[in-house]
């Protein structure tokens, strides 16, 4: 699956299996497609019926790897053709996990636009994808649409908030003019993690 898309359907009208995983990680063709951003490759697998949720070693899906390498257009086939977004890997981490943890505001958008659980919690240390954003961020602003659905359950009143605004104290001055309500501060004292 790492090579083109003609020998892909080729080999898939040959009769090759689609969802045989490799003997050592459990990789699938579309898990090695989407690790290599092959976006071409990966609309052909998902055409010819490639399982968008099968999980190789570690529980990695083919969406975590598209959300972690910031393959935009891979994440798309797949979310577009109904991949979990609310799919974990071994240590609890979604998709959305990786966005953040990337600061990678297209792809959180995206993700959230498809429905993943913005409040999702890894079990060992109970990290939410705000966390993730907020420990990574080093001077820069990240802003993800969130939809009404996803306030938070300690949410300070008012109408579900609009917006994300992951902002460092450099980036503070670009969003100061915005109404906000401090929603939570970041483990880092320079960073403030606020909705609007």
């Amino acid at each position: 699956a790492e090579g083109d898309e003609s020998l892909v359907r080729a080999l898939v009208d040959a009769g090759a299996y689609l969802n045989q995983g490799r003997a050592d990680d459990g990789a699938t063709p579309l898990y090695m497609a989407a690790c290599k951003g092959k976006v071409e490759v990966v609309r052909a697998l998902v055409e010819a019926g490639a399982s968008l949720d099968a999980q190789a070693v570690g529980k990695w899906s083919a969406l975590h790897l598209a959300a972690a390498g910031g393959f935009m257009d891979v994440a798309t086939v797949l979310l577009k053709n109904r991949a979990s977004a609310n799919v974990f890997n071994k240590f609890g981490w979604s998709p959305l996990h990786w966005a953040a943890e990337n600061c990678d505001a297209d792809m959180a958008g995206l993700l959230i636009e498809s429905g993943v659980d913005v409040h999702h919690q890894t079990p060992r240390a109970g990290d939410t994808p705000l966390h993730f954003c907020a420990n990574k961020l080093r001077g820069a602003a990240v802003a993800a649409r969130v939809g009404p659905a996803s306030r938070p359950p300690h949410a300070l009143g008012g109408p579900p908030p609009a917006r994300f605004v992951f902002a460092a104290s450099r980036a503070w001055s670009h969003i100061a003019s915005t109404p906000v309500k401090l929603w939570t501060a970041a483990s880092k004292p320079a960073f403030a993690c606020c909705l609007f």
